[in-house]
């Protein structure tokens, strides 16, 4: 006879639980968890994540940035710039994405 590994009651067969650790056990599986409120959301670190993106996000945007790092010597070409509030808006959603998924990442 094998014994509960959770109350220690002896168990019939090849059972592992007994019904009422079982039951204890498994109640909260099938249970939707709690979404966290923006407040939660909102920590120093996502904050400066979204502040570092917009940032990022409306330089790249609005201005011609391979003029100003190296990293783009093969390629020569120009693209068109964005207007002003054009590359703001597009900097803020992509900001807002990125706020959204690190924090909705489980830690």
């Amino acid at each position: 006879m094998s014994r509960c590994p959770d109350c220690g009651c002896e168990l019939p067969d090849s059972q592992t639980l007994c019904t009422a650790c079982y039951d204890a056990r498994y109640a909260l599986v099938g249970q939707p968890k709690r979404s966290r409120s923006f407040r939660e959301r909102l920590t120093g670190r996502n904050v400066l994540l979204f502040l570092g993106m917009f940032g990022v996000g409306f330089l790249e945007f609005r201005f011609d940035t391979g003029d100003y790092f190296p990293f783009n010597l093969f390629l020569s070409y120009r693209y068109h710039l964005m207007p002003t509030k054009t590359a703001v808006l597009t900097a803020f959603v992509f900001a807002s994405i990125a706020f959204y998924v690190e924090s909705s990442r489980q830690k």
